[in-house]
């Protein structure tokens, strides 16, 4: 089953994935506030690191860290599916395991074309072109895929840019 926590709300009940920045903190009225600042922080750290993103200012990449969701994907498990825009409303940078590529040729078979890794990204010509995947990704080996998700209006309003700059 895929996990989702939130950098911007800790107003969830999904388990955290990075729980030993948490554990030095008391309880108290602003631990939620300083557990996000403190995912947000990891996640801004994070962003900074991946090349797609090394033009954004740091203002800009603090506030786009802000809006990072972190969903995990299970061993196996299909992220997204060739010709189906179920999740074309997503863009995703992977932040630990891999994931593979695959298109159907046209006798209907899967092929692996790519295995993206820590840093790549995905999601980015559904949103760019407003239509179905070109290809599925499913998750590599044994061990989750962890990625950053950014919803549609994020990705317009502070990623596109530096994607079609990137190409």
């Amino acid at each position: 089953d895929t996990t989702r926590t939130y950098c911007r709300n800790t107003d969830t009940n999904e388990p955290d994935l990075d729980s030993s920045a948490d554990s030095d903190l008391p309880p108290g009225p602003y631990a939620d506030d300083a557990r996000a600042i403190t995912r947000a922080g990891e996640c801004f750290t994070f962003l900074r690191s991946v090349p797609i993103l090394f033009e954004i200012d740091d203002t800009a990449l603090w506030d786009l860290a802000h809006h990072a969701t972190t969903v995990t994907f299970e061993p196996g498990e299909r992220v997204v599916a060739e010709g189906i825009d179920e999740r074309a409303k997503q863009f995703y940078v992977i932040r630990r395991g891999s994931a593979d590529v695959v298109r159907r040729d046209r006798a209907g078979h899967e092929r692996t074309v790519a295995r993206l890794s820590i840093g790549s990204y995905f999601g980015e010509l559904g949103l760019l072109t407003n239509q179905a995947r070109n290809a599925t990704i499913r998750v590599h080996g044994s061990a989750p895929l962890q990625t950053y998700a950014f919803d549609a209006l994020v990705f317009h309003r502070r990623i596109a840019e530096q994607v079609l700059a990137f190409r």
